[in-house]
């Protein structure tokens, strides 16, 4: 155990807490000196532009002064955040209290799918339980018949998509 480690003392921790120091090299090697940039874009650049833009690595010149990040776009949103460039640097820089980034590289390509929030279930209702309870009553197997069930319910639950 280093000196900078403190004593594991039993328990949990937070993996808020935790998740910076175990992403910290991964997200190096990517030249994310600052993951905040990663963790945060969506409120630095806002929903409509995150939306469409992912940001893939900051490479830092050897000298002082802001670094060029490399950010994927998809197709033909480059033109608009081309002329939105000088904002979004702005924004960037605002956010890290420091010139971060000097400018932004487009690459034209798709951005990785936003990870979409689970739909929320509706209740089944002790009538809906009643009724799937009828349906599958005259199947003899017990275990066919808990499946088919479960298989009921998640479907009369499933909130239908928008």
């Amino acid at each position: 155990m280093s000196e900078k480690e403190a004593p594991r003392r039993g328990g949990m921790r937070a993996v808020g807490v935790t998740l910076p120091s175990v992403t910290k090299g991964a997200v190096a090697r990517r030249g994310f000196a600052e993951a905040r940039l990663l963790l945060d874009w969506a409120s630095i650049v806002g929903e409509a532009l995150a939306r469409y833009t992912v940001p893939e690595r900051l490479a830092r010149p050897r000298g002082e002064g802001g670094g060029v990040l490399h950010v994927r776009v998809a197709g033909a949103f480059a033109l608009e955040l081309q002329h939105q460039e000088p904002a979004v640097v702005e924004r960037i820089n605002a956010h890290f209290g420091h010139a971060a980034v000097s400018r932004l590289k487009l690459t034209q390509g798709l951005p990785a799918p936003a990870v979409r929030p689970r739909r929320r279930k509706r209740a089944l209702g002790a009538a809906g339980e009643a009724e799937l309870n009828r349906t599958v009553e005259r199947i003899g197997d017990p275990r066919l018949k808990e499946a088919l069930a479960r298989l009921g319910r998640a479907i009369l639950t499933k909130e239908p998509k928008a």
